[in-house]
């Protein structure tokens, strides 16, 4: 497979991953009943599993989480 098919395939996948992800509502607030979206979920879950991670960081991240 050249690059070129590697990344077409690449962007059918994305496609059809945004497509069913709006469809059915993933991204909406409110994600699992929970007071936080899904994207946000997702950004606490990677932090959490950075150790390098430090309270200097969290401003940053509760800004980004309060503004989208």
């Amino acid at each position: 497979m050249t690059g070129n098919q590697t990344a077409d395939r690449i962007d059918q996948i994305r496609a059809f991953n945004r497509f069913y992800t709006r469809h059915i509502g993933i991204l909406d607030e409110g994600f699992l009943g929970q007071q936080y979206s899904l994207p946000e979920i997702r950004v606490l879950f990677e932090v959490a599993g950075d150790s390098s991670t430090t309270p200097h960081h969290w401003p940053i991240i509760c800004a980004w989480t309060q503004a989208t």
